[in-house]
């Protein structure tokens, strides 16, 4: 009998256990990569206007830059911070978005800080924050009379 039974039942399956596939994080909840900054070459003088672009990859979601600008020597924020919303392709790069912003240094800095992070406005993350320090020199003496001038 108990070879009858034996018999009746289905042969035993090789079961392979096989480890779960790492869970790989969708696009928007990889981290954000710091903005790239880029700034004029040569000097920076204060009082002259300035453009910053700050470019980053594209991704899912809506994105921004935040923006400002620190006196090294006193630590405080002398611009900023700007929330740069709009970005357009850029024409170097169609790749990266591009934000773009116009400063004007403050007479008396020696030496600033530009800094920047991006962010997913939909879930609020934030980058690592890019950072550039620059020396800054003060205007040629006729260009002060124009600024001091009544």
């Amino acid at each position: 009998d108990l070879d009858l039974e034996l018999e009746r039942l289905p042969p035993p399956t090789e079961q392979v256990w096989q480890e779960p596939a790492p869970e790989v994080p969708p696009p928007a909840a990889a981290p954000l990569t710091p903005p790239q900054m880029e700034l004029p070459q040569g000097e920076l003088v204060s009082g002259s206007p300035i453009l910053i672009l700050l470019r980053l990859s594209p991704r899912p979601g809506r994105l921004a830059v935040k923006f400002w600008i620190k006196d090294c020597q006193t630590r405080a924020t002398v611009d900023g911070p700007r929330w740069l919303l709009e970005a357009s392709p850029e024409g170097e790069q169609p790749s990266l978005l591009c934000f773009r912003t116009q400063v004007t240094l403050p007479l008396g800095c020696l030496e600033v800080s530009f800094e920047a992070i991006a962010l997913d406005l939909e879930t609020q993350r934030e980058s690592r924050k890019t950072r550039i320090t620059r020396s800054v020199v003060p205007p040629h003496p006729l260009l002060d009379e124009k600024i001091y001038a009544p």
